[in-house]
């Protein structure tokens, strides 16, 4: 870790949300299952079905990665699809309640809100479904812009935090970013800004770049942010 102290003057939060304020790891295995089984059943491919530990590991890298390497031998059209498919039943799912929200995540982001931070969410995951984990939880209100990796003019987190910094004109020394996994790190690394890492995440230590502070819940941001 570098020194926490970097934070003091810190006044935006850039959030990654899956891995951080929400985890999908109880419901993602069914739904990706149950989508990859119907699709081989209609056309005959893909060869197999992606195991639990291959899909967490796939858990935060922008969509396009993660259904080139769960499903390599499917065309870009056809990963597309099964992609459309799960993200439609991610967020029945997550609207139905089901998913984890971390221990007192609302609680902590109000708190933090109500000290004067700026909240953006800056996610690898498809837009409907970072905006239902945020409605979920209620706290979509407090975040000034939610913004995904859309593989268009946004293809990874440094370029989707860079967008972020660019657009509304935040100092990299008073931003920080939390998250849980690599791309994470790059993103706040490559945009010269201080990383949080999630511990209680997707992620492992070997993941992150120099982070500031290793997070073992998001209780303990109340201390670290004053």
């Amino acid at each position: 870790m570098s020194d926490p102290s970097t934070l003091k003057n810190i006044k935006n939060i850039l959030w990654d949300v899956d891995g951080t304020l929400f985890s999908s790891e109880g419901i993602i295995h069914q739904i990706y299952q149950d989508v990859f089984q119907a699709y081989r059943a209609r056309h005959g491919v893909p060869r197999r079905v992606p195991t639990l530990p291959e899909i967490l590991d796939q858990i935060g890298k922008p969509v396009k990665t993660i259904f080139e390497n769960l499903a390599p031998d499917l065309s870009d059209e056809q990963r597309s699809q099964i992609g459309l498919s799960i993200l439609h039943g991610l967020v029945q799912a997550i609207t139905s309640g089901l998913g984890e929200h971390y221990a007192d995540v609302r609680a902590v982001l109000e708190a933090l809100h109500g000290r004067g931070y700026r909240f953006f969410a800056a996610s690898n995951g498809r837009f409907p479904y970072i905006e239902a984990i945020l409605r979920s939880n209620a706290t979509l209100p407090l975040f000034t812009d939610v913004r995904t990796v859309d593989n268009r003019l946004i293809h990874n987190k440094v370029d989707l935090v860079r967008s972020i910094l660019t657009d509304y004109q935040l100092l990299p020394a008073e931003t920080v970013l939390i998250g849980d996994r690599k791309s994470d790190s790059e993103g706040a690394a490559q945009n010269g800004l201080a990383f949080i890492a999630c511990a209680f995440g997707h992620g492992a230590p070997e993941e992150w770049d120099r982070p500031v502070v290793v997070l073992h819940s998001l209780r303990e941001l109340l201390d670290i942010l004053k």
